[in-house]
């Protein structure tokens, strides 16, 4: 659509709606599937220019919106995944992004 937010040139209710989902999904999608990273450039070219864009054209973003990758990745630790604790595969891929 000619910009780097959801609809265009500009920011709009779209990329507000969209915010907390992208912000979880960046941060914590990377543990539950190897090779998934929404922030690689190469592979997601547009989300990645979304991210580049909220972060450098929207202050409110970096100081109030923006998640904290290391508390979203230690959310998956406290979900439990019912009783049988967390994957084993999930564990290996936090400690590669040291938490």
């Amino acid at each position: 659509l000619g910009g780097p937010f959801i609809c265009g040139s500009q920011m709009t209710a779209a990329d507000i709606a969209w915010v907390p989902f992208l912000e979880r999904y960046a941060a914590q999608l990377p543990c539950l599937h190897e090779g998934l990273n929404p922030r690689d450039a190469k592979t997601y070219p547009h989300l990645n220019q979304w991210f580049e864009a909220m972060e450098t054209t929207v202050p409110a973003y970096a100081c109030r919106v923006r998640g904290n990758p290391s508390s979203w990745r230690k959310v998956l630790t406290m979900a439990g995944y019912g009783n049988a604790g967390v994957p084993p595969s999930v564990v290996e891929r936090m400690e590669d992004f040291d938490l």
